[in-house]
């Protein structure tokens, strides 16, 4: 133990390993330039400037399962620090903490650096908290919890990781964040063997994200605080699930160290779940599930922005926001008999002219409160399209085509069931390529369809209910059936228009006009 006095040398070796003696070495006025020890007690030891663990006559520092602590204005690890099923302290008051040779092994690591700190060895720790003046990066064998380290002697406690201008967290196993993880720039996180996971108070709060898993990339217990951009990737079979408070963007980020380039939300065979609590969600890279996984996207405040494509190879895609903008490039597409759900429930859905969204067998569902503006909406092999406009409690809503050129709007074999306050076509025609139509329009405006190559009108019929709406339903080539039981009813002083430019026109219900 030291009560007084300083030691000043180049090198300070202590020596232990008979024994169970700690070492308290712990005056302010101490000044070595590197330190080694190989002891079967506790270390504790102050420097005035800066430290090495370095060899001295042993390399590194090793401990019997005992408590290392080590405070000077910088630290240098040159050798390894082995302290069992112990806790390792490092503090560097005005300076950082890095890492050029050996490794850390303790139960738990504390660190606190003025600067920064990297680690980037093949450090194996259970329990990893750190404050953190600059970069914070930090490298592990094996999995390791983000917590708390109490504090001991010069090292006055950790908890989570905070401070950080950016974090880079890499291991070989699980990483579970159970305490705050902050940083003002970007969080790289990567485990090549493993699930990245957080509970308790483990909030991650940062300008960007970037996660990787061999297994799970599961941070949707939590509202994390991201206001950039987030990216993640799962490259075994697991899932990638995201939930912020805020707006947010799924785009690219960067390799760094032991983090690989990661962009959009990717997985192998599992499922991609992605939720704002408020703001946009912004699509700028591609959200691909593989295999049968889900995709689910929600902004439960804001609208969600595609401006890539969001995909599945057989899983269904649902689609959540107060509106939802299909720009250019932001296609949805799934394979199989999967659905595809699209849902405003305070806006439009707006597709913008050229995009798509296609399934093979599977329906899909386009709801808006207010108008939904069509692109092209393919079930290939004839699966329903249901398309609604106005829904809910609203009265206002029509369903629009806003593609640029005279293609069809909507393809399958099956049927396409259109419903509307305020006008299906009205503008300029829904471009069909269907097998059966049903369509309905409840308040105000008309209903105008143009098929491409024969048409049944089935289930309900076609009807304007109110607003003295038109209907004029045209078939390029082909018949135009009316089963029975689907008549074709215009409200009021509507008219009613049928034609078949090809083929013959099939009455089998009534065709009639209130007035």
């Amino acid at each position: 133990s030291q009560t007084g006095g300083a030691i000043t040398a180049a090198n300070l070796q202590l020596d232990g390993s008979g024994g169970s003696g700690a070492f308290s070495l712990t005056q302010a006025g101490n000044n070595v330039d590197t330190i080694a020890g190989n002891t079967g007690g506790a270390i504790q030891y102050v420097d005035a400037d800066a430290l090495t663990v370095g060899t001295v006559a042993t390399a590194g520092i090793t401990t019997s399962n005992d408590n290392v602590t080590l405070c000077a204005t910088s630290l240098s690890l040159t050798q390894n620090i082995a302290a069992g099923t112990a806790t390792v302290r490092l503090n560097a008051s005005s300076g950082g903490i890095t890492q050029t040779g050996g490794a850390v092994t303790a139960a738990a690591l504390g660190l606190r650096a003025s600067g920064s700190i990297s680690l980037p060895n093949a450090n194996d720790v259970d329990t990893l908290a750190a404050v953190v003046g600059g970069t914070f990066s930090f490298a592990d064998a094996d999995g390791f919890t983000i917590g708390t380290v109490a504090a001991d002697g010069c090292f006055s406690g950790a908890t989570g990781i905070t401070g950080a201008t950016a974090v880079e967290l890499c291991t070989g196993g699980d990483l579970s964040i159970t305490q705050a993880l902050t940083s003002t720039g970007t969080v790289r996180l990567q485990t090549t063997s493993g699930s990245i996971t957080q509970n308790g108070s483990g909030v991650i709060t940062a300008a960007n994200l970037g996660a990787r898993a061999s297994a799970n990339v599961n941070l949707n217990t939590l509202g994390n605080v991201i206001s950039g951009t987030f990216a993640a990737a799962s490259t075994g079979a697991g899932v990638v699930e995201f939930q912020n408070n805020q707006g947010f963007i799924v785009g690219p980020i960067t390799g760094s160290g032991c983090f690989t380039a990661t962009t959009g939300a990717t997985t192998t065979s599992g499922n991609i779940d992605l939720d704002a609590n408020a703001g946009n969600l912004t699509v700028n890279n591609v959200v691909t599930a593989g295999a049968a996984g889900t995709v689910a996207l929600n902004a439960d405040a804001g609208a969600v922005n595609l401006n890539a494509a969001v995909s599945s190879t057989s899983g269904q895609i649902d689609i959540t926001a107060d509106s939802v903008n299909q720009n250019t490039s932001g296609n949805v597409s799934t394979g199989s008999g999967a659905a595809i759900n699209v849902t405003a429930d305070n806006g439009s859905i707006t597709m913008a002219s050229g995009t798509a969204t296609m399934t093979v067998l599977g329906a899909i569902t386009y709801s808006a409160t207010a108008n939904v503006l069509l692109s092209q909406l393919t079930s290939t092999s004839g699966g329903a399209i249901n398309v609604t406009a106005g829904s809910g409690a609203s009265v206002a809503g029509a369903i629009i085509d806003n593609l640029s050129s005279a293609a069809p709007n909507l393809w399958t074999s099956g049927t396409a069931t259109l419903t509307a306050e305020t006008g299906i076509g009205s503008t300029d025609d829904i471009n069909t390529a269907i097998g059966t139509l049903v369509a309905t329009n409840n308040t105000s405006g008309n209903i105008v369809v143009r098929e491409t190559n024969g048409l049944i009108l089935g289930g309900t019929g076609v009807r304007t209910l109110a607003g003295n709406g038109n209907i004029d339903i045209d078939v390029d080539a082909g018949d135009l059936t009316i089963n029975s039981g689907s008549p074709v009813t215009a409200h009021g002083s509507g008219t009613v228009k049928l034609n078949a430019d090809a083929g013959a026109v099939n009455l089998n219900a009534a065709v009639s006009s209130t007035s």
